[in-house]
């Protein structure tokens, strides 16, 4: 049976139907189950977006395009990194291999069975991690030929097949690549001489980019694997066109597609030190490395010059603004204007206990966090709520109501915001007990300093506001003396923000990061279970 294909995708609506429609006529295509897992909107989305991302979706339930099509539609905006992995993990924690393709990757009607073919041949083979499809447009000398396939310690990433025994190498943690990398002496050997893998390794560890094909590779490096390539590509990349989020504009990569897949067949299990040479070549003749400094030069520039207008704009309005105020600038949180001040204090929490996020995921209304900062370690995500007929749910109950819910069902439980609009909160917190399996570690957020939910108080109502000291004798009451970790955010500036509705972006990391007890804006829980 052919491996599952997984296809992540956007708001490119052109892009993704080249891309579907090239992979329908593949040999293979009627045999193949598709997954297509499509990304959600950011929070700065506009309204082209939107209608960007909702085109991209229905064009994938246009037609069949395999044999089986599934669409995975994210709420949120996971970002392209979080989505590949998350998607890769669940598939083939499900189906043991998968075949990893994205919205601009044309293929070739040969892709399929040259792929297919690779990951049987190569099924138990420890050394070979991965198979590509891709081929850069490499030019050989007088006289000499490239092979049909040949090994790379480099696994690329676009068109590409891997198995469970090999994404476990996955590393997702960049500052450990890169110190392994450096401490062993083989910098030089990563960079192919030329191309500055190294910096976008370092770049990913301080934030300037958001890359999983990078620490894929790493990780692969490290742990000294082969990925199979072919000697000529069955992949072109019709996304180099500056509509992407990660790419900017250039031919340099443009292929003829392979009228024939080359036949998969035993060859020595070390790196073609011949197409090494040729693809060190290439990156050298593309002068990357300049062109990469000089980009990362001017990305620091812009990032100064937003960060100087924004101080400034910042110093302005609060000057403007005053306290003389009847109205709050939104009623929203700060929606209409970014993220929220009290979701900056959300993330900080879950990133805190990111270790806690594994196993058995379980979250209310969706799975947000649980994808967010889980990835990796989830192998099942669980979604509860009170509504049958809510598409992402998957358990139904109350969580004041703990003889409605199953017992034992969760490795985390991850509950934010929920517990202040449940006037029975002592039952609602012996619910959370109730879902989680011994061991297991509940994470809930509750408001502190913020305004009442219209939303929430016309629909079942909005009743309590807690302190840190509230939160600790409550969730103690229930999961027991010495097993509630208690954690206050916020500061007088952070609360007057979330009160006049202004949103994260209007202030400074270091005026968010304050923290005074006296002006609590979000209360985090951990909670572990004993028994």
């Amino acid at each position: 049976m052919p491996a599952p294909i997984a296809l992540f995708v956007y708001k490119r609506p052109a892009h993704t139907r080249r891309t579907l429609e090239a992979l329908a006529r593949n040999e293979l295509a009627a045999a193949s189950t598709l997954y297509v897992f499509a990304d959600g909107p950011k929070a700065s989305a506009t309204e082209a977006d939107r209608a960007a991302i909702a085109e991209v979706r229905r064009l994938v339930d246009e037609r069949a395009w395999c044999g089986q099509v599934q669409l995975v539609e994210r709420a949120q905006n996971l970002g392209l990194a979080n989505s590949i992995i998350s998607g890769v993990t669940e598939l083939v924690q499900a189906h043991g291999r998968v075949i990893v393709l994205e919205d601009d990757l044309v293929t070739s009607p040969q892709f399929l069975r040259y792929l297919n073919q690779a990951l049987d041949f190569y099924a138990d083979e420890e050394k070979v991690a991965a198979v590509h499809g891709y081929c850069y447009p490499l030019r050989p000398s007088a006289g000499q030929r490239l092979p049909g396939t040949y090994f790379s310690k480099n696994p690329g990433c676009w068109g590409w097949a891997t198995w469970a025994r090999a994404w476990r190498y996955f590393e997702p943690d960049a500052a450990k690549l890169l110190a392994q990398i450096e401490g062993s002496g083989r910098s030089q050997e990563f960079d192919y001489g030329h191309f500055p893998y190294t910096n976008i390794l370092r770049d990913q560890i301080t934030g300037g980019v958001d890359a999983w094909a990078i620490r894929w590779y790493a990780s692969l490096f490290v742990n000294r694997k082969l990925t199979l390539w072919p000697g000529a590509s069955l992949v072109q990349n019709i996304g180099n066109d500056n509509t992407g989020v990660h790419s900017g504009t250039t031919h340099r990569f443009d292929v003829e597609l392979a009228a024939q897949a080359p036949p998969v067949q035993p060859q020595p299990l070390a790196e073609h030190r011949a197409m090494r040479a040729l693809t060190s070549e290439f990156y050298a003749g593309f002068g990357q490395g300049r062109k990469y400094l000089i980009i990362k030069r001017l990305k620091k520039i812009k990032r100064w010059l937003v960060a100087q207008r924004r101080a400034w704009g910042q110093a302005w309005s609060r000057q403007l603004a005053g306290l003389r105020r009847l109205q709050p600038h939104t009623r929203d949180f700060g929606f209409s204007q970014g993220q929220p001040v009290d979701r900056y204090y959300m993330d900080h929490f879950m990133a805190q206990y990111r270790a806690d996020i594994r196993g058995v995921a379980l979250e209310v209304a969706s799975s947000e966090f649980s994808e967010q900062f889980g990835a990796g370690q989830v192998t099942r995500y669980e979604v509860l709520h009170v509504d049958a007929h809510e598409y992402a749910a998957t358990l139904i109950g109350h969580l004041d109501q703990p003889e409605t819910l199953p017992a034992n069902v969760a490795d985390c439980f991850i509950c934010t915001q929920t517990f202040h609009v449940i006037y029975r909160l002592r039952e609602a917190i012996a619910g959370a007990h109730r879902l989680l399996k011994p061991g297991g570690v509940l994470l809930a957020t509750l408001p502190g300093i913020t305004q009442v939910s219209r939303f929430d108080m016309d629909r079942w109502g909005d009743y309590w506001r807690l302190t840190d000291r509230a939160a600790l004798q409550l969730f103690s009451e229930v999961f027991g003396p010495g097993q509630v970790t208690v954690t206050a955010y916020g500061n007088v500036l952070a609360a007057t923000a979330l009160l006049q509705g202004r949103s994260q972006e209007h202030f400074t990391r270091r005026e968010l990061d304050h923290r005074d007890p006296d002006y609590p804006v979000l209360i985090g829980v951990r909670a572990v279970k004993l028994s």
